[in-house]
This record gives C-alpha cells, structure tokens and sequence, in this order.
C-alpha cells in the first residue's frame, strides 16, 4: 500500500496505513511495536503537545527539541493504529514508525595483510594504482588530532591496541564522579561516546564492526602493529545506536543528536533502515547539516540502481536529500564499481545512482580490526567486504581535509572531494562525481611553482610568439595539469588575470621542458602583455608569473615564429598581400634554444593560386589532426589523422577535397586538433 501512494504528502500516506492490522503481525513488520515518532509543527502549543500523546496513553522515550520530535511507546494498540490516531491532532505534522535497520559489512575468515586500498601495486590480481593513493596524500598530512569523528555504530573496542590513542575522552567526565552528569550536556558518564542503544556511558563494541569502522578510519599509523588508518592520529567518539542485531531510527537519531551535542565534525554512518522515506531522520540530517556537519553514508550492497526504485525502497539513510550526506559506493582492486558482473568473494555488490550516490571508495576485501577479547594475539582480518568499509574510507579523508582547512564549511569538504575524484569508466552516470576517492588530490594544497621565464620570442603584424619553461605539480615535482596563458593590451595582475583573453595551450610535459606557442588574431602597431599560470590536477594555481610585453609590427613581418620554425617574411610592401601577387618564399628562422613546441604555422603561401604548405609542430607523441573547412563550417578535406611524433612537421594541400575535386577560390579555415590543443588559422585561394 505504502507504495503505491508515495507521490502523496507523508501524513497522508501514514493515514491510509493499514489500521486493521492486528497486533499479532507487528511482529512482522519492519519497525518496533509500541513505537512511534512524532513530528509537530513548530508553532504548536505545548498543551496540544500533550494532548497528542495522551491520546495514544503514550509516554516519552526520547525528545529532539530542535526538530520538534518525539518519540514516543504505548501499549494496548497497534503503530498503524497509534498513527491514525495522531494524526487526527493539527498539531502533528508526521507520525511514522520507528524502523528497524541492518549494517552494510559482511566479514570473511581469510587472515592475509591485504591493504590494497591505501596502496595498489597489482597483489591478488589487483590493477595497480586503482587505490586512494593514500601513500602520496600522507606526504601532505597523516593527523587530524583537532577533529572529533563520530561513529554510529555497534560501538568501538576502545581498549584496541591500534584504536585506544585515538579514542576521544571527555576530560569533564573522565575526571568527574561516576554516575553524574559532569558536564551537563544531558548524557551521564560519556567517557568515550554514549551507548543510545542500552542508554549508559559505556560504548564498547560487542559485535566487532563498529571496530572495523574505526579502524578503517583511524587505526594508528607508524606505531609498528596492525594496520594503518586513512588519518593516523584523530578522535572517534563512540556512538553506540546498534548491538548488531537490532538498529532503529529513533536511536540513529539519538546518536546523530549525540555526535552534534559533543562537537563531531562528521559521522560515519555504515547501515541502512527499512521501512523506506522517514521525514523525522531526514529532518535529524538536515540539523546536523545546519550545524555544520558531514553525515557519511553507506550506500547499500543492493548491486541497484538507487535512482530507478521506489522512493521508498531506496537504501536511506544515504538517499536522503539534505546536502552534508556524502553518499559512498564501493569499488574493487581493479577499479571496477560493484555491481552487475562484478562482485566481492562473498557475493556483495553496491548500489549506485547518477543523483543519489556521490562517490566510490574501495570496499572489497578490505582489511580492518577486530575486538580485542576475540583474538589478542591478532585482532584483524582481512577480506571484509561491503559499503561499511567503503564509507569509513571517505569518513577518514574527511577528517584529515578539515584538520587541513579547519576554516571550511562542510560544503566546502564536500566539494573538494567530489572534484579531486578519479573519474572512471566503470562510474560513468553512475554516480555524482563519476569516480573513486583520490586521497592524495583532496589534500594536495601545494600549487607549481610559478613560471618567471615567460619571454616575447617574436612579433609579427598579426601574431605573437611566446616561450616558457614548464614548472612542476607540486613546486618543481611532477607533471601539472594545466597552462593558463592569457594576453591583454593592458598590464596584467593577479587582479585583472581572469579579464584577459585566453590562449588554448597543450598539456605540461615534464618539469623543465621549454615550451613555444604562436598567439594569432592580434591588431598590428599595437602593445601586448603576456602572463601565464599553472594549475594541478587538485585544483591549486600557481602566483602569477613575470609580465613581458611586444609590439605586432605596423608593416613587415605578417606572423610571428617559435625559433626553429620558418619565418613569413613580406616583400616589402603591403600590396604584395592584394589579389593577383604571390606571397613569398620561406626562410628559415635561427634557433634560439631547443623548444618543444606545440604550434600551428601559417599556410605558406598565402594567397595562394595552387598547392600550399602548412607546418605544424608536436611538443610530444600524440594524436593528431588537420581538417580543411570552408566558410560555412563544412569539412573539405583532412589532410592529417594519425599520431605524430614530437618535432616539427609539414603537410601539404593540393586545393582539392577528400573527393579528388578542385576547390573553388575562396576563403578557407585549417584546424589542428592534438590531444586536447587545438588551433586554426585562415588562408585564401585566388583564381587559377
């Protein structure tokens, strides 16, 4: 029933509940009978408050006063009829069953060390580099001691070797009188965490994946035993909402209130609930989300299409809409996501969904920790698979972003992570980002270094060449992503950049090679100014680099040259360029120093009454194209497809189409394509 009436406001679809349902089959449904949640409208008076709950004989278990929710038990009656009841009060908004819900982690038995997601090298059939890189981004930051992390979970064996430095204390408690609620923020004796689920202080885990969870997150890296977590050195608040078995909604909310009234900058949350949409969970989320937290949810091993269910089966909490949710799929040791054909050992796949799941992290056959009273010896295992482990992952990464930017609002770490992701094949419209987890790019903050050789090679009337050496990634080391070069007949700044014209530029090669570009469409007799920056594939651009200036002539030369290239040179005389007179011969230009050029040369001659030839020239092996188009936009002729090898090149076009046929006189355009630079410049066939 529920079903099919999802289109409808939520109390309207509780009223139409089954209220015939006997109290022998609450047993068999997915929530907890004598339960309910109740949301009121914010201006409703606490007297109609309590008439609501007086008119099931209900008693308060919980209140969340910050999104007007109660949750309330009652006996004598069933959930469908309780809610009918309810929502005879205008002072209720929504009435819903308080849901049951299940972990999304399935451990295996196999004992082997297997980090493969923090370092790839091809082990167990794996593809070698299809991890978070976790080995480079720890170059940047290994800690986040200053951020709190919460875990809503089967709680956290804080006694674990490699867990109990990370643990959080609360001082005000730790030193405080057992039994009293030191520091008064409404929970007694919250040492580590609070256990919602048999409501006490003590959070210890008795299942042994909230252990796993953590540890993942934050098993102490460099301390010689174990396993190494994506942060090695942070604070997991313990938030016990399940004993592995049973986990409801009212005690996720509980917890999720929990983690915000202790200062948790994020939760991990690796389950899901039943019973599909619940408007007071989604309601708890959006609160957190104002208060400034990320809420890191699994996004169910259902191997579906979250998109294309039922709103109300869909894997929640991660299909919820508030936007601090970072909704994680699960990939495997060959970057594959996990679903359709591909599968985990034990038979896990992943959901996923273009609009509803953001990113994937690596979730199978991971290796994480177990209690300690299990096996002292060796409290691990490896081969676990499941979203469960695939959320903490992200979680971890979280944390060490926000110990980095500590001034960053959640949308701000959100959007870093969701941009620095690497985009695969295998999540193409399958989720937000379209890829997995690249630790090592969200927290790259090092920009290239910037560029202080920038030099004016040559002026022509029309054109402009200039040279630069590549720097490196980070400051000198590596390849960056990108060139940013722009001109302007006004001095440029850091202020003015964004407002000059920019120049399309190939990729950077490797620290140190020297690079040469011809910029054309320029005005002659007139003064340029030249600046350029590098950006990384995190993001970071390099300082603006030094400012040279050049003047196109008022006669003479028509294009400017990269040295190495040949030169256009006019005869003297601005009538030599009028129908009827042939442009000149070519020379050739000295070599000023040994460029990798990228570059599109002028068509020589040009005019020209017959065959011409075009110059080109590869900063590197690559693809390459050269298409002849008329002025209506129409392909005439492709005189290069293939790949060319770096160094100068020459093509030559006989004024004829790919048919064989004669073109007309007329004016033509010539486009170079290689990888992803392109360029085109203009020439005129005159009448035979």
């Amino acid at each position: 029933m529920k079903r099919t009436t999802v289109c409808l406001l939520l109390a309207t679809a509780w009223m139409m509940f089954n209220a015939a349902a006997g109290a022998t089959q609450e047993s068999e449904q997915l929530y907890v009978p004598g339960e309910v949640l109740v949301g009121f409208h914010s201006e409703a008076a606490m007297s109609a408050r309590d008439a609501a709950v007086a008119s099931i004989g209900g008693q308060i278990k919980r209140r969340l006063d910050p999104i007007n929710l109660l949750h309330l038990t009652f006996a004598d009656r069933t959930v469908p009829e309780a809610i009918a009841e309810l929502m005879k009060n205008g002072s209720v908004e929504y009435a819903e069953p308080n849901y049951y819900g299940e972990l999304l982690f399935t451990p295996d038995d196999s004992l082997f060390e297997d980090s493969w997601h923090l370092q790839n090298t091809g082990q167990q059939s794996g593809t070698a580099g299809a991890d978070i890189d976790a080995r480079s981004a720890w170059d940047f930051i290994t800690t986040s001691p200053s951020v709190l992390i919460g875990v809503l979970d089967t709680g956290v064996d804080y006694t674990h070797p490699d867990l109990s430095d990370n643990i959080w204390t609360n001082t005000w408690e730790a030193n405080g009188q057992t039994g009293v609620d030191d520091d008064a923020n409404g929970f007694i004796d919250d040492v580590h965490g609070y256990d919602i689920f048999d409501d006490d202080g003590d959070p210890m885990d008795e299942y042994s994946h909230g252990t796993a969870v953590a540890s993942v997150i934050a098993a102490e890296g460099n301390n010689a035993i174990g396993l190494c977590g994506i942060t090695w050195d942070t604070q997991i608040v313990a938030i016990r909402v399940t004993d592995g078995n049973t986990i409801t909604i009212g005690d996720i909310e509980y917890g999720i209130y929990y983690a915000l009234t202790v200062g948790a900058k994020v939760t991990n949350n690796s389950y899901r609930h039943f019973g599909g949409y619940s408007q007071s969970l989604s309601n708890m989320i959006n609160y957190a989300c104002t208060g400034g937290q990320l809420f890191v949810a699994a996004a169910g091993n259902n191997g579906e299409d979250n998109d294309n269910l039922p709103v109300n089966s869909r894997i929640y909490p991660a299909s919820y809409s508030p936007g601090c949710i970072i909704s994680v799929a699960m990939s495997d040791r060959i970057d594959s996501l996990v679903t359709g054909t591909r599968k985990c050992s034990n038979n896990t796949y992943s959901g996923y969904g273009a609009t509803s799941v953001d990113l994937a992290a690596p979730g199978c056959e991971v290796c994480c920790a177990v209690r300690y009273s299990l096996n002292p010896s060796s409290p691990y295992t490896c081969g676990s698979s499941g979203t469960s482990l695939a959320t903490p992952i992200v979680t971890g990464a979280v944390g060490l972003l926000w110990a980095q930017n500590p001034t960053w609002s959640n949308s701000d770490v959100k959007t870093r992570l969701l941009n620095t992701v690497d985009v695969l094949a295998s999540m193409d419209g399958r989720m937000v980002s379209e890829g997995r987890l690249n630790l090592q790019r969200a927290v790259d903050n090092v920009a290239p270094s910037t560029i202080a050789d920038l030099t004016v090679e040559s002026m022509g009337r029309w054109s402009a060449a200039v040279s630069w050496t590549a720097p490196g990634d980070d400051s000198t080391e590596g390849n960056a992503k990108a060139f940013d070069l722009r001109y302007s007949t006004s001095s440029i700044t850091e202020n003015n950049f964004a407002q000059a014209t920019q120049v399309a530029t190939g990729a950077p090669g490797t620290p140190g090679t020297e690079y040469c570009i011809e910029i054309d469409d320029l005005s002659s007799c007139t003064t340029y100014y030249f600046a350029i920056k590098t950006e990384d594939d995190a993001f970071n651009v390099s300082a603006l680099s030094n400012v040279p200036s050049g003047t196109t002539a008022c006669s003479g030369q028509l294009y400017a040259t990269c040295p190495g290239e040949y030169m256009s040179a006019e005869p003297g005389s601005e009538e030599s360029e009028a129908p009827g007179i042939a442009s000149t011969e070519r020379a050739t230009g000295g070599v000023a120093k040994p460029l990798n050029v990228l570059s599109l040369g002028p068509a020589r001659p040009n005019p020209s009454r017959g065959t011409l030839t075009i110059g080109y020239s590869l900063a590197q092996a690559s693809p390459v194209a050269i298409r002849i188009y008329n002025v209506a936009g129409k392909l005439v002729r492709t005189l290069v497809s293939g790949t060319g090898g770096a160094g100068p090149h020459e093509v030559v076009w006989d004024a004829r189409d790919d048919g064989g046929r004669a073109v007309p006189a007329g004016v033509y355009f010539y486009k170079m394509l290689a990888g992803s630079w392109g360029s085109q410049r203009k020439v005129v066939f005159l009448e035979r």
